[in-house]
């Protein structure tokens, strides 16, 4: 799957990407391809130990997820599992040309994750389910 980032994100209103992207007009936002799921890493499939601990899906215009909570005692862990996300996110850019700069790239995000932190756009709600 590929997206393509909207310009001038710096420059809206605060509401959440998912607001914005529609305000935009979805299709000029991200440009996906035909598959709805992501490739399970080649590590991952070879390690019999190996599991998901998270999944990300955008549907219904909003962000739904399935979180293997009980991974980590310690929350200390996630926020490592969020950091390396953010950098290999960051990274992905930088490899598919998106972004000359993935440290700036980086800021960048970091900003947005600071400013949903300090100011929700939205509270999460689920259930637990087995």
């Amino acid at each position: 799957m590929q997206s393509v980032l909207v310009d001038n994100v710096e420059n809206t209103p605060r509401k959440s990407l998912l607001l914005y992207l529609q305000s935009a007009g979805i299709e000029k936002g991200i440009i996906m391809g035909s598959e709805k799921t992501l490739s399970i890493p080649p590590v991952a499939q070879r390690d019999r130990a190996s599991f998901e601990v998270m999944r990300v899906w955008i549907a219904e215009q909003g962000q739904h997820v399935s979180i293997r909570s009980g991974a980590w005692e310690d929350p200390f862990a996630w926020g490592i599992v969020l950091a390396d996300l953010a950098r290999h996110i960051a990274l992905a850019h930088e490899l598919q040309g998106e972004t000359p700069n993935k440290d700036a790239f980086l800021e960048r995000l970091l900003e947005g994750f600071n400013a949903e932190i300090e100011n929700p756009t939205d509270e999460p709600e689920g259930e637990i389910t087995q």
